[in-house]
């Protein structure tokens, strides 16, 4: 569970209330979605698994749930960045993870080793994206980061938000955070950035 907290400095220079989901404070927010697809592929049977990880907190949070419940784990990172992500990536080592260092598409390259051994093998998703049952268990699982929101917003305001923000990166914070809102009356916007200086916003 991560703190829902209200930027009352930033509010009044908004002029309306900003709060903010901290899921800095922890790692729930990666650590839940990676340890949930573990435990159900290992009830399945699966002894391995593979993900890539273009965010360092994900890698770290897949290798810590891999070595808690014995299983081996293989980390594709994208070369570009080895370097901005060293520290991560050393305490994905100490969890046990082997590194593999891709070209520019690690999640291209993680599937293709899962696809090559898929028998012993799980696919651990950073999004709800890929083959079926992947994307639903995967989006089951991110959708309880929304839904602790949505209760948090109505015990703090008593109502839900107008607007909702989220980054773009990674994908599961986003679908994770946007689906339990679908059906509610409320804008929705992904951000993410563009280029070195300036942020594109798309609603949703």
């Amino acid at each position: 569970k991560t703190p829902l907290y209200l930027a009352e400095n930033l509010s009044e220079q908004i002029v309306c209330k900003l709060y903010l989901k901290r899921g800095d404070v922890n790692d729930a927010a990666f650590f839940g979605p990676a340890a949930g697809q573990l435990l159900l592929w290992k009830r399945i049977g699966y002894r391995k698994a593979v993900a890539e990880t273009g965010c360092g907190l994900w890698g770290v949070a897949v290798a810590r749930a891999a070595a808690m419940m014995g299983m081996e784990c293989v980390l594709y990172v994208a070369a570009e960045e080895e370097e901005r992500q060293q520290p991560m990536l050393e305490m994905m080592k100490l969890c046990g993870a082997r590194l593999v260092t891709a070209g520019r598409d690690s999640v291209s390259e993680a599937i293709a080793y899962w696809a090559d051994h898929s028998g012993d093998t799980c696919m651990i998703m950073t999004g709800d994206w890929g083959p079926y049952p992947y994307t639903e268990a995967a989006a089951s699982l991110q959708k309880l980061i929304g839904e602790e929101m949505k209760g948090q917003m109505e015990a703090q305001e008593g109502k839900l938000p107008a607007v909702l923000v989220a980054g773009v990166r990674p994908e599961y914070v986003l679908s994770g955070l946007f689906a339990p809102f679908f059906e509610e009356n409320m804008r929705l916007y992904g951000a993410e950035p563009e280029g070195k200086n300036g942020i594109r916003t798309t609603g949703i």
